[in-house]
């Protein structure tokens, strides 16, 4: 079984997108897990229309590791809510990953957007996930991230102090403990909401200080390279 676990936060216009999709799975052994972060709209009730399961939320690490506490699954999958994939994902996510062995998987991004800093960010960021695949640093989106629930458990899950480039953390915690990590070639749709919103400039500069804040432990300094970026919950929207 898999459990797919949601963070929120004011998700009422993204939300009901990515339960459809996955209503459309041609992979349908799964639960959903809903961590809500007290929405002021409707995404609660949206995810009670659809059947998830809804726990108490957080910032993203809080609510990506309230979710796992009561994960059913063998696998844990991790979206954003306002992520969507294509009917066959899961099936051929969850295949590739069994065939390949792999403790932990990322995917890569659907450049196929009309934003034009969208555009520059996924195609940097793909290539650093290709290249650091291979590497003690890799690097990885946890908006669409799969891991098995014992190497989930086993490093304890999100560390909660980073506020920002919390999934790149991650990732190396667990390349650092000996599990097995690959990039699968499968891709995911992100919004571009946020890349609408923020200067590409501040976005770049945001990820090169976060990386090096990450490597040196200085969680302090992340509240303000996530300002920087501008903040998960600030871009609710529709792009």
């Amino acid at each position: 079984m898999l459990s797919i676990i949601v963070p929120t936060l004011n998700e009422e216009d993204y939300l009901p997108n990515l339960l459809n999709s996955l209503e459309q799975q041609t992979y349908q052994d799964f639960e959903v897990i809903i961590a809500d972060a007290d929405s002021t709209d409707r995404t609660k009730e949206i995810a009670q229309r659809y059947g998830a399961k809804i726990v108490k939320g957080g910032i993203l690490t809080v609510g990506r590791n309230n979710g796992a506490k009561v994960a059913k699954g063998k696998l844990l999958l991790f979206l954003d809510a306002d992520v969507l994939i294509e009917p066959n994902f899961i099936d051929k996510a969850i295949k590739e990953f069994n065939r390949r062995n792999l403790d932990m998987a990322s995917f890569y991004f659907n450049k196929k957007v009309d934003n034009i800093n969208s555009k520059i960010i996924y195609h940097l960021a793909d290539a650093s996930k290709k290249v650091r695949q291979y590497t003690r640093y890799p690097d990885g989106s946890g908006g669409c991230l799969l891991i098995k629930k014992n190497v989930f458990d086993s490093v304890k899950g999100f560390n909660e102090k980073a506020i920002y480039g919390e999934d790149v953390e991650f990732l190396r915690r667990v390349v650092k403990k000996g599990y097995k990590y690959k990039v699968i070639n499968l891709n995911f749709y992100a919004s571009t909401r946020r890349h609408k919103n923020v200067f590409l400039g501040k976005i770049l500069l945001s990820g090169l200080i976060g990386g090096i804040t990450i490597s040196i432990g200085a969680y302090g300094v992340l509240k303000l390279v996530e300002q920087m970026y501008g903040g998960w919950g600030n871009h609710t929207k529709k792009d």
